[in-house]
């Protein structure tokens, strides 16, 4: 990152716009930012920080500090900064959050802005670019992601602020490892570590898996091992061939009865057979006197056939006949009509002739109403145009009116908002007090209820250490009890012993144990004497007694260093309470309640405070609108009134014109049109009466000719059904019907003919078929006895029975069978799967704990690969200190661990060739750490840019230090920036030590003065 221009504006001692344009230096990598103390040096770096990140670049600075105190009120404080990463050009720009005055003294809060834009490739400043973010922490985010460090990184690394130069010097290995990552990117090592980690727990849960379905498999089969699994598969084997043998002799059983059924079944069949036969045969011989009666009506309806066609036309030419005697009654009734609408067409045109005169009145008063047109219109125009002069006059009279109420109000509302937004502002200013004392009190609430925790630990503990103490009395006590069993147990067999040997002895024959020949008192012999077995029992007794009582001890001692952590960790939380110490938790609840409220309180103040200053804002545009709205409004009010007035003398002169009656232009055209309806009314009433008298006369010559007509159809149609009658009687004598009646009765449609014959037809066939049935019936039930099936189907029931009983248990067995060979092979599969687990997880286990840290050095694999590239860092930054400390020092990395506990690796030590030994970098005087700080950051500018990873180290800052260096290594330090020219990176040296400025050319100088301070390139 290199930084091109930086434009600040009420920021710091700077109370005006300063720009900073690092484009001056030109071919100069190297410069010094001088100036008195206290004029405003640091503020430049603070400014670049506060760009990229909305922080300072110390600690101690916060961000709403930043706004100079020699600034205008209505110069607001913001900062924009150009800079370069390799090829791309940047601009970011940010304006913290802050006070605006307004009017009347109040002031309102103006919310932080920031955007990044991307200017690569532009030569012009004032074009923006292309926004690539927008939003304070958006912003911050991605200048994160580009720089590739926090805000804390980039001031460890990049800038040195005055008094934190040693930080990343003294840095622990936790600290320097999260920088190197992010500046030698390998985060690819740590996915390793977690990809190895990932793995090894994905085996261990998949061999935790894999045995707990082998422990669940075998409960499933209810066994406890696989040979037990295999002797069951073995003996049901056995008793599913036993049943196949029992199967077969169940099966031939079983068809015997069921073939004797069948056989029984269709004896039954036949005889039933032949009894419906009969019946069947019986049932239609008592139709046959029916479907006889049946024949006759059918050859009757035949006859009746032959007659139908002439019966139909006789019908046809009745109706002719009636039809022509209608027709000629209609056709005498139009005649008659027509003569009558003659008569009256004639004398109603005679009428309308007479009004002819009438017309011709009205004719000419309607060209006196179209001379007289032009003028009306021309009033009709002009009274439209006064009226429309009156409405807008009325218009702007009313918006004139509503301008002036609308402003008042927005006064009105000003005056009301501006005392709230007040109130709201000094409620708001709360908000941070109540929001400390809250994370306070719960902080308390939650010792609270940890100390609350720990007392029923403690409990718990307490109850158990005495639980376990009484175990421990119990197994001493029962194994006090054993010993003394034991102990008799053993007397009592030594005594049984001697008593065997005892007596095998006889006088005058030496004892096998002491050799004497005489044997005064041998012992007795006792059966009660116990075997070897029963005090082997009592030992092995004894032994459970003592590891009881070892593990009670054991358990006792874990109890008793739980309950003293307990109350250790008990009292510390109690003091931590502090002032909360004496009070309960429900006076902490309620006061933290009331705190609560009291904070949303605030925050609802600074949010309504937020939205009245933006009403406020918003009124204030809104007062100033209305103005210029009521300005205007007067103006177009006046320019409306002379236009009236002028209209208005146009129409006073036209009416003078015009007759009173004819200024209406409505009363004028209703007489216009109304003259005009009665002309045409007249012309059409004569026009309809011409043409009704022609259409009456020509109307009356056709209803005579259709009289004519009628009369010649009505004689012929009576002729034709004459005839016809004749020709019907003569069909009735040929048929052999005495009359019409007889042939009415014998008359059917064809369709009831051919149902009768089909009938009949059917009744013939299903009768000729019901004894060929019969004598089948016969022959087939010929010598054939009645079949007792009850017993038959019994037996078939009984035999089909046990055979389903024996099917179903084969099932069971098959079934059982199976079950058990699955968990078989279900059993040896997973237990294939689990060796094969076990064997990966030896290996990648191993892997993972080694990367991972869990070894001698307690080392992770990605702090392995960052401790190498720290050598590298360390032995560029050594050849710099070697120059600067005139070769008395040599960095290099701790390679021991003094504290196994804390992972180490990443720690510095500082070799002295004056005394030959190494120390810790903390042991350095203030010059050698600002010496040793410098080298270390120019070392990892070095070390970054050889990797070339993608961070771009292109400048370092150094904010004071040099100060304390004596006069030689000063000499030595600035010889080693010197030689940065020649690598093409920027360095910036903060400082106002007048050697300096006799050393470097290019100076940024800060110039002091009593309304702030600015600043100038000298190059």
């Amino acid at each position: 990152m290199k930084p091109l221009k930086l434009v600040v504006k009420a920021f710091g001692p700077y109370p005006d716009e300063q720009i900073f344009d690092f484009r001056t230096l030109r071919n100069r990598m190297l410069f010094l930012i001088h100036g008195p103390t206290g004029s405003g040096k640091t503020s430049v770096l603070d400014a670049m920080c506060f760009a990229l990140y909305g922080v300072c670049s110390g600690m101690h600075r916060e961000p709403k500090q930043v706004r100079s105190d020699h600034a205008s009120s209505d110069v607001q404080t913001e900062v924009q900064f150009d800079f370069s990463l390799g090829p791309d050009v940047y601009r970011v720009y940010r304006k913290p959050e802050q006070t605006r005055p307004g009017k009347g003294g109040k002031t309102s809060i103006v919310r932080p802005e920031a955007i990044l834009h991307k200017r690569t490739g532009l030569e012009s400043d004032e074009i923006e670019g292309t926004v690539v973010a927008t939003q304070w922490k958006r912003v911050t985010e991605e200048i994160e992601r580009l720089v590739g460090f926090r805000s804390d990184q980039f001031r460890q690394v990049v800038m040195l602020p005055q008094g934190e130069f040693r930080r990343l010097l003294l840095a622990d290995s936790k600290e320097k490892q999260a920088i190197l990552e992010v500046l030698f990117r390998t985060e690819f090592y740590r996915r390793i570590e977690e990809a190895l980690k990932q793995a090894a727990r994905d085996l261990e849960l998949q061999i935790k898996d894999a045995q707990t379905k082998l422990g669940f498999l075998l409960g499933q089969a209810d066994a406890t091992s696989a040979d037990e699994l295999r002797e069951r598969r073995s003996a049901l084997e056995h008793r599913c061939s036993e049943f196949r043998q029992k199967l077969k002799h169940l099966k031939r059983s079983e068809e015997q009865t069921r073939d004797q059924l069948n056989e029984g079944r269709a004896a039954r069949e036949k005889l039933d057979e032949l009894n419906a036969a009969r019946k069947a045969l019986q049932n239609l011989e008592l139709k046959t006197e029916a479907y006889d009666a049946q024949k006759n009506v059918l050859a009757a309806a035949h006859k009746a056939a032959a007659v139908i066609p002439q019966a139909n036309m006789l019908t046809l030419r009745t109706q002719e006949s009636d039809e022509a005697n209608r027709r000629l009654d209609q056709a005498r009734k139009d005649l008659q009509g027509a003569a009558e609408q003659k008569e009256s067409a004639s004398q109603a045109l005679a009428a309308e002739e007479e009004k002819a005169p009438v017309v011709e009145k009205y004719k000419q008063r309607f060209a006196q109403l179209e001379n007289l047109t032009p003028q009306v219109k021309q009033l009709q125009t002009v009274r439209q145009e006064l009226s429309r002069a009156t409405k807008e006059f009325q218009q702007r009279e009313a918006d004139l009116q509503k301008t002036r109420e609308a402003l008042e109000k927005c006064k009105s509302q000003m005056a009301e908002i501006l005392p709230e937004q007040e109130r709201a502002e000094k409620a708001a200013a709360r908000e941070e007090f109540y929001s400390l004392k809250i994370a306070e009190i719960e902080q308390a609430y939650a010792i609270f209820k940890k100390l609350e925790s720990l007392n029923a630990s403690e409990n718990i503990e307490s109850k158990s250490l005495h639980g376990i103490s009484d175990e421990l009395s119990q197994a001493e006590a029962h194994l006090a009890k054993a010993l003394v069993e034991y102990d008799h147990l053993e007397q009592e067999w030594i005594r049984g012993q001697a008593a065997l040997l005892a007596s095998s002895l006889s006088e005058g024959v030496p004892c096998p144990v002491c050799g004497s020949k005489e044997h005064p008192a041998p012992a007795p012999l006792d059966l009660k004497t116990p075997d070897l077995t029963r005090i082997k029992r009592k030992k092995a007794q004894i032994d459970q007694f003592r590891s009881k009582v070892e593990e009670c001890h054991r358990e006792k001692t874990q109890r008793e260093l739980a309950l003293m952590q307990i109350r250790s960790e008990a009292e510390a939380r109690k003091e931590a309470l502090g002032s909360h110490g004496n009070k309960e938790p429900l006076e902490l609840q309620a006061e933290l309640k009331n705190l609560k409220l009291e904070l949303k309180k605030s925050q609802q103040a600074r949010k309504v405070a937020a939205l009245l200053a933006e009403q406020a804002e918003n009124l204030e545009r809104s007062i100033s609108g209305c103005e210029d709205t009521f300005s205007k409004a007067e103006v177009r009010r006046t320019e409306s009134l002379s236009r009236l007035q002028t209209i208005q003398a146009q129409c006073a002169a036209l009416k003078e014109q015009l007759p009173e009656h004819m200024q209406e232009p409505e009363k004028f055209e209703r007489e216009k049109t109304s003259v005009k309806k009665k002309i045409a009314a007249m012309e059409a009433d004569l026009n309809k009466a011409r043409n009704a008298a022609l259409h009456a006369n020509e109307l009356f010559h056709g209803f005579q000719a259709g009289r004519k007509a009628a009369e010649d159809t009505a004689a012929v149609a009576s002729s034709r059904l004459l005839i016809q009658r004749e020709e019907f009687h003569r069909s009735l004598k040929e048929a052999q019907f005495p009359d019409e009646k007889a042939f009415l009765a014998a008359k059917r449609t064809s369709e009831e003919i051919r149902l009768m014959e089909t009938r009949i037809r059917e009744f013939e066939g299903n009768l000729r078929a019901a004894k060929d049935r019969v004598h089948r019936a016969d022959a087939n039930a010929e010598n054939l006895a009645e079949p007792d099936m009850g017993t038959l189907q019994k037996a078939a029931q009984e035999a089909r029975k046990s055979l389903e009983e024996a099917l179903r248990e084969e099932v069971k067995l098959n079934e059982e069978l199976q079950r058990v060979t699955r968990f078989l092979s279900d059993h040896s599969t997973i237990g294939k799967q689990l060796v094969t687990l076990e064997s990966q997880y030896s290996l990648t286990g191993s892997i993972s704990q080694a990367a991972n840290g869990t070894n001698r050095d307690r080392i992770t694999f990605q702090r392995f690969v960052l401790a190498a590239l720290l050598d590298d860092v360390l032995a560029a930054a050594s050849k710099r200190l070697k120059i600067m400390s005139n070769s008395r020092f040599h960095l290099h990395r701790v390679t021991t661990q003094a504290d196994r506990r804390v992972p180490g690796g990443l720690d510095l030590e500082v070799h002295d060739t004056f005394t030959g030994t190494s120390r810790p970098v903390y042991t350095l005087s203030g010059g050698e750490s600002f010496l040793a700080s410098l080298a270390l950051a120019l070392g990892l500018a070095d070390t970054v840019q050889a990797y070339a990873g993608g961070i771009h180290l292109d400048t370092i800052f150094v904010d004071e230090g040099f100060g304390s260096l004596d006069p030689e290594a000063l000499d030595l330090a600035l010889r080693a920036l010197m030689e940065l020219k020649q690598e093409g990176r920027l360095v910036g040296v903060i400082s106002h030590v007048p050697e300096l400025t006799e050393r470097i050319d290019a100076r940024l100088e800060i110039i002091p003065g009593k309304r702030g301070s600015s600043a100038r390139f000298v190059v």
